[in-house]
């Protein structure tokens, strides 16, 4: 090849070059960022790191963030919801339902504006038994399905009353009036109903706090000093119900007092290594936000999303299972602190 024909081949490469950096350059410009309003039911130790960890991945990909607390009212939730539809300035919600049936049309109104709607941690709907999406044009879900959990924990409960009769329990809810709380009460009683040994001697409410369940649970072993079993929907409130035992001159563990949490939380994975703690259903904050929002990335920008629409979280994401127990606990990480 003469000199000329190396010099065009030189500049036909830089040519093809710069075409395929402006392509690139073009492409990145047209990814659209997401603009995510993030409303959450309430705020405790598992909500702060739903916070945390929703504002870091979504910041790392240069999105932006804006979260909404509603103080454990579902109107006022309905109420964010529908303002943030109509104010037009996100283009994605992740929404953690108080009432799951309520809010329906306030999410389908959502997707209707053109709005990517994920769901975090329990469902939307009115099937507390099942993980699938149930609200058409939502385009992902990470939960925990309220009745399944009762079940595992439930089955738990089973476990822990082997060969006392009777085993009395304590149910430390937080909310009877929160979704995820009444599924997961109608769960465990189809599981309990089947064990004539175990009987439910108190069902007290927490407000998903360690103060709140220090306080309750202070109470509740007062009236209920020969009780063999606490369980909980959440491993904060368990941890209130610790203090509440020890001030009460309890035993934990074997020979006392068995706690069956929720949330597989840093403080549950020491309790079962110390002994003090039975067990705990495992929660995934991180896990659930990045999985949510991949998809709305995907769905933002009108592609195909990487994988599935709808997990039940530790279903499809522990590497243990559904709970944590002296059997597995130094095999799992758990993603929040826990009080």
């Amino acid at each position: 090849m003469n000199k000329s024909g190396r010099r065009m081949s030189k500049e036909v490469i830089r040519l093809v070059g710069g075409i395929a950096l402006t392509m690139s350059m073009t492409s990145a410009a047209l990814s659209e960022q997401l603009k995510l309003a993030l409303f959450v039911p309430f705020k405790n130790a598992y909500y702060a790191q739903t916070i945390a960890s929703t504002q870091s991945i979504v910041k790392d990909g240069g999105g932006t963030v804006e979260v909404f607390d509603a103080g454990s009212d579902a109107q006022q939730q309905a109420r964010q919801i529908q303002d943030a539809t109509v104010s037009t300035r996100f283009n994605a919600f992740m929404i953690v339902p108080f009432d799951g049936g309520g809010v329906v049309p306030f999410v389908k109104a959502a997707s209707d504006a053109g709005i990517k709607v994920a769901i975090d941690t329990t469902v939307v709907g009115t099937d507390l038994k099942t993980e699938k999406i149930q609200v058409p044009g939502v385009v992902s879900s990470a939960t925990n399905p309220p009745y399944h959990d009762g079940r595992s924990i439930g089955e738990n409960v089973v476990q822990a009353c082997k060969d006392i009769n009777p085993c009395k329990a304590i149910y430390l809810a937080g909310k009877f009036s929160f979704g995820y709380d009444s599924g997961v009460r109608t769960g465990v009683e189809e599981v309990l109903k089947d064990h004539s040994n175990i009987e439910i001697v108190s069902m007290v409410e927490g407000n998903y706090l360690a103060d709140t369940a220090f306080k309750t649970m202070r109470d509740a072993f007062l009236a209920n000093p020969d009780a063999n079993v606490v369980f909980s929907t959440s491993d904060t409130m368990i941890a209130g119900a610790v203090k509440a035992a020890k001030a009460s001159g309890l035993t934990l563990g074997e020979g006392g007092v068995k706690l069956v949490g929720n949330g597989g939380s840093e403080i549950a994975a020491q309790g079962i290594k110390d002994g003090t703690w039975y067990s705990s259903l495992i929660w995934m904050p991180t896990s659930s936000a990045q999985f949510n929002i991949k998809n709305l990335e995907a769905a933002v920008n009108g592609k195909p999303l990487p994988g599935e629409a709808a997990i039940y979280t530790p279903k499809a994401l522990s590497p243990v299972g559904l709970f944590i127990d002296k059997t597995n606990v130094d095999k799992f990480k758990p993603e929040y602190q826990g009080s």
